[in-house]
């Protein structure tokens, strides 16, 4: 993985859910961590980064 595909991560708008339409950077780590848990993150890149 690259530098600017961990910023282009960081930038990524939540699709849905409590924090739509937010960037994940601005998400707790707590939430990011029990999302990945559930292992429900949107396919597609975000999906394959976790």
């Amino acid at each position: 993985m690259q530098k600017q595909d961990l910023i282009d991560i960081a930038n990524t708008v939540m699709p849905f859910g409590k924090y739509k339409a937010r960037v994940l950077i601005d998400l707790s780590e707590e939430y990011l961590l029990w999302f990945a848990r559930k292992g429900e993150f949107p396919q597609g890149r975000l999906e394959n980064s976790c």
